[in-house]
């Protein structure tokens, strides 16, 4: 008879199993033990890490803390004070409900409980380490719970071998609790990252002020009120003028029942509401929380889809969307800066400005020489017909220059055989130019010819690239973890032209800036770096460094 192939895992292996699905990153540490704080009703709420958390990670709240016997307990997996029976499930409140969240981060950690009850009269600790059960003695301590994690994953290299960096784990922390916290203006929230505070909310019920802790006053003061009611979803929080856009949907902040989630119908109704009125490829800044009433005792949505709490399910995805939508419509509306719609579906005018300020076209009525091979460095495209011929962006020469920058250039000698001599231009936007040698016409498309022009010439610096003074330095307003993360890489973005100067938790000061760039740009310029470096990673890894370069480069000259 063969031996059985399938194995029934011990306790400690399938626990580390279990934990990964909840635990992967220290972020996901703080989420679990704060959302453990809000459940028991705290009203102040401390993070403290060390080294992106990766070497300790404290959390401290004056909730009802527990007695000597559920803090023992709470270690159990699937012990919970939150559910006790499956008809629980139909309408939970709850952040946590589930019992995994302690039993999970004991076992990929040292940890440390230090709790007390409002009515004992000594405090309890209880460690723990990799799952185990190491001791439980009485102390000391105010009401409350604070629960210290060290050497997280300790015990699993495997996972600490894939987190990023210290200070991108230190991000993802920071975005955690500013989320928990915009959800959450009643509770008073503190980040203290390597003994320094780095975010801090009054805690007074008033989110305008959770924003402005957050994203600083100039934000906050172009976000625009939401409130909603209809069909048993009640919509509230803040949306931003159309002038307040960023380049990914990072700044859009969602929760159902006071839960962050992700969720592609709530940001796609979102989105819809600002249709045309956004740059192409931008993103509003919102902060909403969705409310649904129950039916026969019964929630519409389903929070028990997702390990980690991030997804859920809507029972009628119509409706949320439509109701998200007429909240965000409503918002832009009593503002009275929603455009009518005209007949010919033109943009509004509105529309047309900021786009122009996105794009950013140069004129470039005088151009100079530049050889056709330069241009033709790969086999010509005549799918438009033999009489055109059609150049990628991609591909712009090097060699022009725009006369915005240079001033007035006469155009080259028609006997020039290598040269282009420019016919005309099309609607300010595309370049119409022949070859004295090559048949057929250009079609040159001017905006990004200039971009790939600026690019060229940073580029070609292999030193610090030339920077320009300013006299008044302006001081730009960011979130906090963008306000960091430009702290962070101050050295290489000095190196591209940019000198910064952190002076606030949420404020920078632009000291230089690269002499190609217009002054006026500056704070959407520093803006997208900012989010590029926090998308990237910042500067790690072998290669990173040049690759930063290169896209910091990019976004630069665009």
């Amino acid at each position: 008879m063969n031996k059985p192939t399938i194995n029934i895992l011990d306790p400690a292996t399938a626990n580390l199993i279990a934990a990964g699905e909840v635990v992967d990153r220290p972020a996901a540490v703080v989420k679990e033990l704060v959302e453990n704080s809000l459940d028991a009703g705290a009203a102040h709420i401390s993070v403290e890490i060390i080294r992106g958390g990766l070497e300790r990670i404290r959390v401290s709240d004056d909730g009802q803390g527990m007695n000597r016997w559920d803090a023992q307990l709470c270690l159990l997996r699937h012990a919970t004070s939150k559910v006790s029976s499956p008809a629980d499930l139909n309408n939970i409140r709850t952040m946590g409900f589930r019992g995994e969240a302690l039993p999970s981060i004991a076992a990929v950690s040292k940890l440390e409980i230090l709790t007390k009850a409002a009515d004992a009269d000594l405090a309890t600790i209880v460690r723990a380490e990799g799952g185990k059960l190491l001791e439980v003695t009485d102390a000391g301590g105010p009401s409350g719970t604070t629960v210290t994690v060290t050497e997280l994953f300790f015990n699993t290299p495997a996972r600490k071998k894939f987190l990023k960096s210290v200070s991108v784990e230190a991000g993802h922390i920071h975005d955690v609790l500013a989320g928990i916290a915009m959800t959450f203006p009643g509770i008073s929230f503190r980040l203290v990252n390597n003994s320094r505070l780095v975010l801090w909310t009054p805690g007074d019920g008033n989110l305008i002020n959770v924003l402005t802790a957050i994203y600083g006053q100039e934000i906050a003061a172009k976000m625009l009120p939401v409130t909603f009611s209809a069909d048993g979803i009640t919509i509230s929080g803040y949306t931003g003028r159309p002038d307040l856009y960023r380049s990914s949907r990072q700044w859009e902040t969602l929760a159902v029942n006071s839960r962050l989630i992700t969720s592609r119908t709530i940001s796609s109704a979102i989105e819809r509401a600002y249709h045309s009125l956004l740059p192409q490829g931008t993103y509003p800044v919102t902060v909403i929380n969705i409310e649904f009433s129950a039916v026969n005792g019964e929630s519409p949505v389903d929070v028990n889809v997702h390990p980690q709490k991030k997804e859920i399910k809507f029972a009628n995805e119509k409706a949320v969307f439509s109701a998200v939508y007429r909240a965000i419509d409503l918002a832009l509306q009593n503002q009275a800066i929603r455009p009518s719609e005209a007949p010919s579906g033109r943009l509004s005018e509105f529309v047309k400005k900021e786009n122009e300020k996105k794009e950013n076209k140069p004129a470039m009525n005088n151009l100079v020489d530049a050889p056709a091979d330069v241009l033709l460095d790969r086999p010509v495209d005549k799918s438009h017909g033999e009489a055109m011929i059609y150049l990628p962006p991609s591909s712009m020469p090097t060699a022009w220059e725009s006369a915005s920058t240079y001033g007035h250039v006469p155009p080259p000698a028609p006997e020039k055989e290598t040269g282009l001599i420019p016919l005309g231009q099309i609607d300010d936007c595309y370049i119409v130019a022949k070859s004295a040698r090559e048949q057929g016409l250009f079609v040159i498309d001017q905006h990004a010819a200039h971009e790939r022009i600026i690019y060229q010439r940073l580029y070609q610096n292999s030193g610090r690239i030339p920077a320009q003074q300013l006299l008044i330095p302006p001081v730009l307003r960011f979130s906090g973890r963008e306000a960091e993360v430009l702290t962070e890489n101050a050295d290489i973005l000095e190196e591209l032209g940019y000198k910064i100067e952190q002076v606030g938790p949420t404020a920078v000061k632009l000291l230089e800036l690269p002499a190609d760039i217009p002054s006026g740009t500056a704070e959407n310029m520093v803006g997208e770096i900012a989010a590029l470096l926090i998308k990237s990673g910042g500067n790690s890894g072998e290669n990173a460094p040049g690759m930063l370069r290169h896209a910091i480069l990019q976004t630069t000259a665009c």
